[in-house]
């Protein structure tokens, strides 16, 4: 097995090529979780993966709760699944909390607080209000509790790891919390084993091949916490070796087939940059800083057969999209018309017609 080997199966296994879901919900199942830091962004990498999904495909799947985005992994937003919030929280709720007690810390944010932020978030939530951050803000000042900035974002992760709240339901363009009991209903339960094996199998299955400690970097577990949910699905898992790295994958993994066009407009954060410590197989070094920015922003990529060319951005405009390209370098004239006809279908999703600029960038997120 080559580079380009692992990239065409990692294409295959992202749901990039041949895709084989058709709803949101699914495609958030079969990763176990996909980074959703920009909300916009997350409805892309979602809607790149269902085919013919526009941007109401997605909203709707928040709107019916069968996806929810939440806190998890790594302390970032994730959008997952419904059925599957509960046992990931359980799984890295925990160790996310213990993780950030340095925060807690810094900010004067003690247990006795944390009790009493949760009372008020019960009492002001329950009954299926949706508040936004800065009405949160507003409930907790009434109380005598400073809530703004760094404290207050505390708060809510704090209450998110704890399974207190969730996203719910956009108010313009503010994003509001809810209780999650109320917000999804319960799901069976998982032991920490099952729920370890269960998130290390999602994880080898749609990143793979991957590495140990790209899956151990991905879910925020320990080095031995991911080996152990390695070795749980050593059954369902075969690996090749590369440069002396061992590359696991799932053995129901299919040969990926040739297509028509393998270049993709990706989002930002999307999972097939994002999801691995080691980005080499699809990044070129040299490229790095013009993909991740000194402050942790995955801009939006440009990928043929694998590996990033270049990025791009979009400006919606009334009565058009303008996509904005910048290519790490020249491309042929065949590699031009993919990269139109890619912009093409982010044109459907966003259901605007399409304009391509080509030199400089439009703006920096999607």
């Amino acid at each position: 097995m080559n580079a380009l080997d692992i990239a065409q199966l990692r294409l295959a296994n992202h749901q990039l090529t041949a895709p084989r879901f058709t709803g949101p919900a699914e495609v958030a199942a079969w990763f176990g979780a996909l980074q959703a830091q920009d909300y916009a962004q997350a409805k892309w990498a979602l809607g790149i993966r269902v085919p013919g999904a526009t941007e109401e495909t997605i909203e709707q799947a928040f709107a019916d709760k069968s996806i929810v985005r939440t806190s998890l992994l790594r302390g970032t937003l994730h959008v997952v699944a419904a059925a599957d919030i509960r046992w990931l929280l359980t799984l890295v709720g925990p160790r996310r909390i213990a993780a950030c007690a340095t925060l807690y810390k810094k900010e004067a944010l003690d247990d006795a607080t944390f009790d009493r932020c949760k009372d008020l978030l019960i009492n002001s939530l329950q009954g299926g209000n949706q508040l936004t951050r800065e009405e949160l803000s507003g409930v907790f000042g009434q109380a005598g509790i400073e809530a703004t900035g760094f404290r207050l974002s505390h708060i809510i992760q704090r209450a998110a790891f704890s399974q207190l709240l969730c996203y719910g339901t956009r108010r313009g363009a503010s994003p509001t919390f809810t209780l999650l009991d109320e917000w999804i209903a319960p799901s069976q339960p998982l032991g920490r084993e099952e729920a370890l094996a269960e998130l290390a199998k999602r994880y080898f299955t749609s990143h793979g091949p991957a590495t140990l400690p790209d899956f151990a970097w991905w879910s925020g577990l320990t080095l031995k916490e991911a080996k152990q949910g390695l070795e749980l699905n050593k059954a369902v898992l075969v690996c090749e070796t590369l440069d002396g790295e061992t590359y696991w994958l799932s053995l129901a993994t299919p040969t990926p087939q040739p297509q028509v066009t393998d270049t993709h407009l990706l989002a930002g954060f999307d999972e097939y940059v994002l999801g691995y410590r080691n980005r080499s197989i699809c990044l070129p070094e040299a490229y790095t800083r013009q993909v991740i920015t000194v402050n942790g922003i995955f801009n939006p990529t440009i990928v043929q057969n694998g590996r990033v060319l270049g990025t791009w951005a979009r400006m919606h405009k009334k009565d058009s999209v303008v996509v904005t390209k910048k290519l790490f370098g020249p491309v042929s004239q065949a590699t031009d018309q993919e990269i139109q006809t890619a912009a093409e279908r982010y044109s459907h999703f966003v259901r605007k017609p399409l304009v391509v600029a080509e030199n400089g960038f439009a703006d920096q997120g999607l």
